[in-house]
């Protein structure tokens, strides 16, 4: 994994004749081999045993595949190679492979690796340790006895072209933190701490140039407020109770008698809620509250539970239940022969259908009917009175088990699936004591409780954990209480701003259709992309002669790569169809063999194939060959002054200079800038400054669905959606150091003309100083 473009693996890795990656494949195993061994040799001098401050190192990370002789090479030549050092390998974060790692021939506990887990912080006691979580810490300690429990990812995410930024809210990621130290977590790693940046052509896939901005410290190295200060807070009074936390075994605590102080609880609810199988740390795998077990009539499922009982996976004791209430459904404790428990899958009708049935629901209806699983036409999940497939709307209760991951999917809800909403610690406070270091959790989702605990009261938000001096009762840290602004609230935009002064227009410079320093002739088709440019440059030009009788205007169907892009051109005076391919990032996750770049499908113009032609295939266009982006460079060509027409064109290059701006830093405040460059008036291509390649910019919409950002997990909303139909980045870095007083030399490429109803303008680009604002992203 890794969003880095194409995961950090060279592409030539990809046409080396290896059969699979990240397995068992003797190419594969040397190569990596290899380079395990030049990177070890260059932090050797900074590993602990050295007397430097690495203290671990990592073999493979969320490896998801089935090849455990893989992993067990994997482990065994990492140790192999800091032979002599105490530093211990990490593995992430298959847990029951990591702990076959661990086990001898005879199949004793045998250290090799720690395991580690990435996730999302669930309460989950029963049947998930594929995230981070109380039965996660128990198998650890049971599995690997002696190893620390050691979370090297609390997930937010990425950002992504076309997709609406994904936020977390900072009290319910403290919590997740909190918890994990209550079952004695010793490590947690931020995903991610600060933002960080792809620069030039270093993302993979969608990913975009501002890798992760929903950070306590941004990709403009600004801090996030009040984030910022709230980690700041709760990890000071982490580490004055250390010694406390070190000194004592971990405990399993207790529950306090407690009461609610208002709302109300969800425990046994069910909802219709994004399905979690795109999750990249499980695909295709849905969480636990999303997996049911049923069994047909006449036999049991695979615990020997009843027939026809509809049992959730992370809560084996409680059964869907048709008699309790209607909207939303709820679960009751499981119960051998209890009708209102039982239910038909209906395949020809594609229904969850009662077996009981009950007072007819319906306006006007009268006597009794079953009852279906429907959603109401959206996203709810409610029971109704079953419809036939002549009825009003019948794909309402289109229900379908999905055998392989064991889901209720809904037909008509694309991605969503029934999910058991129970809350594990419903109505609860625990309570974990280490010596003066006391941990008060409220696990509830939804109700304030109160508790008494030495002596005194304490009031617990829902989904909150209050860090308390045991000794004197103070209340040492609230993560509740870590309140963020309204999300429209945050953002780059909000940022305190000053704008460089401008001092050299806009110039313009074209590229010519099908012109490339390098070129190879094809006589029967395209040829792959990467395979040519060894990512050197992210574009490609494909030129074939057009098909007797085709003009100008015909149209032109092709397809790109994965997530590239491809712009034709019809030169019907020239007799030629050229094609730009931008390859817009190799992928980071999957099997490296099926990257595939460029023209990889037909090609037809005014409805003729012209596929099996032969091609020309071009890449380094001349403007990067010259590298007319650069101070030395730009005088390579002749540079026009800007038309309307110029500056809506495609495959244009365009320069102005601009001065460094004003400082406007606040000397009360601590002492922050940044410079960047504000592209919201553009559309799509690379910037350079000074000759720095800043990376891709794509101000297409991103978009939102549903809700909750997924993954949505054990029926929580753990992120959610910021500024959907806006440009998922319009602010992009430039590194302090780039930047010169005066003449800064600011280089847009734009690879595609906008397309219709859109304009680019280069009056609105800006060259910005940001500083701290409180409040803002």
């Amino acid at each position: 994994c890794g969003e880095y473009y194409f995961g950090g693996i060279p592409i030539w890795v990809r046409d080396s004749g290896l059969k699979c990656d990240k397995c068992s494949d003797p190419i594969w195993e040397a190569e990596m081999e290899r380079i395990v061994g030049i990177a070890v040799d260059q932090v050797r001098p900074l590993l602990a045993s050295n007397g430097g401050p690495i203290v671990m190192l990592q073999v493979e990370n969320e490896y998801n595949g089935a090849d455990q002789a893989y992993l067990d090479w994997a482990v065994d030549m990492a140790n192999k190679a800091t032979a002599g050092s105490s530093v211990p390998w990490i593995l992430c974060h298959d847990h029951k492979q990591c702990a076959a790692v661990n086990r001898d021939a005879s199949g004793a506990y045998a250290f090799k690796a720690i395991c580690t887990i990435n996730g999302f912080w669930m309460d989950e006691h029963t049947k998930n340790p594929a995230q981070p979580s109380p039965i996660w810490a128990a198998e650890q300690f049971a599995n690997n006895p002696g190893q620390p429990l050691a979370w090297t990812e609390d997930q937010g995410w990425f950002d992504q072209w076309g997709v609406a930024q994904r936020v977390r809210e900072s009290a319910d990621q403290l919590y997740g933190i909190a918890r994990h130290h209550v079952f004695g977590g010793s490590y947690h790693n931020h995903y991610m701490l600060t933002g960080g940046n792809n620069y030039g052509l270093q993302a993979g896939g969608q990913v975009v140039t501002a890798y992760a901005p929903d950070t306590a410290i941004d990709y403009l190295l600004l801090r996030k407020q009040p984030r910022y200060d709230y980690y700041a807070a709760f990890y000071k009074v982490l580490g004055a109770l250390a010694g406390e936390l070190l000194a004592h075994p971990v405990t399993t605590g207790r529950v306090l008698p407690s009461n609610a102080t208002g709302g109300s609880g969800t425990a046994g609810l069910t909802s219709l809620l994004h399905c979690t199988d795109d999750d990249p740390a499980h695909m295709g795998v849905l969480d636990a509250t999303q997996q049911w077990r049923f069994a047909p009539a006449g036999s049991r499922d695979a615990e020997g539970n009843a027939a026809g009982q509809l049992r959730s996976v992370s809560s084996a004791k409680m059964c869907l239940d048709s008699q309790v209430s209607h909207h939303p459904p709820k679960m009751t404790a499981c119960a051998d022969g209890k009708a209102s428990q039982l239910w038909v899958l209906d395949t020809a009708a594609t229904h969850v259908r009662s077996v009981a049935q009950g007072p007819c629901l319906a306006r006007g209806a009268s006597g009794m009917c079953h009852y279906c699983l429907d959603n109401g036409g959206g996203a709810s999940l409610q029971l109704w009175d079953c419809k036939s497939k002549g009825a009003a709307s019948p794909s309402h209760q289109y229900f379908y088990l999905d055998a392989k991951e064991s889901g209720i999917r809904a037909n008509a809800s694309a991605g969503n699936c029934v999910t058991y909403q129970a809350s594990a610690g419903a109505e609860r406070v625990e309570v974990h004591e280490y010596g003066a270091a006391v941990f008060l959790s409220n696990t509830d989702t939804t109700e304030w409780l109160a508790a008494s605990y030495g002596g005194a009261r304490y009031v617990l938000r829902p989904q909150s954990v209050q860090i308390v001096n045991g000794t004197t009762g103070a209340v040492l840290y609230d993560t509740g209480a870590a309140v963020d602004p309204p999300i429209p609230q945050r953002g780059v935009g909000a940022h305190v701003r000053t704008r460089a002064p401008q001092t050299t227009a806009w110039r313009v410079h074209a590229e010519d259709a099908g012109a490339g320093l390098h070129t190879l002739t094809t006589v029967s088709g395209p040829h792959e992309q990467l395979n040519l440019t060894n990512s050197n440059s992210d574009y490609m030009w494909y030129t074939t002669d057009l098909p007797e009788g085709v003009g100008s205007n015909a149209t032109v169907q092709v397809k790109g790569g994965d997530y590239g892009f491809v712009y034709p051109t019809v030169d019907a005076a020239a007799g030629k169809l050229h094609v730009l391919s931008a390859a817009m990032g190799a992928t980071n996750v999957g099997q490296i063999l099926d990257v595939q770049k460029g023209l990889t499908g037909s090609v037809k113009v005014g409805g003729k194939d012209v596929t099996q032609q032969a091609w020309t295939q071009a890449w380094m266009m001349p403007g990067e060959a010259k590298e007319i982006y650069t101070p030395a460079g730009v005088d390579r060509v002749a540079w026009a002054p800007l038309t309307p027409e110029a500056e809506q064109a495609a495959h244009v290059w365009f320069r102005a200079s601009f001065d460094m701006p004003a400082a406007a830093a606040d000397e009360a405040k601590p002492a922050q800038t940044a410079f960047a460059l504000d592209l919201k008036t553009m559309w799509k291509g690379q910037a350079y400054v000074n000759g720095f390649h800043l990376g891709r910019y794509y101000l297409v919409p991103g978009e939102c669905s549903g809700a909750c950002a997924p993954p949505v997990k054990n029926g929580h909303c753990y992120m959610h959606w910021k500024d959907c139909g806006k440009p998922t980045q319009t602010i992009y870095h430039i590194p302090t150091s780039v930047m010169k007083p005066a003449g800064n030399l600011v280089v847009l490429f734009e690879e595609a003309a906008p397309p219709a109803g859109t304009t680019r303008s280069l009056d609105g680009v800006e060259l910005v100083q940001l500083h701290e604002h409180p409040g803002s992203d």
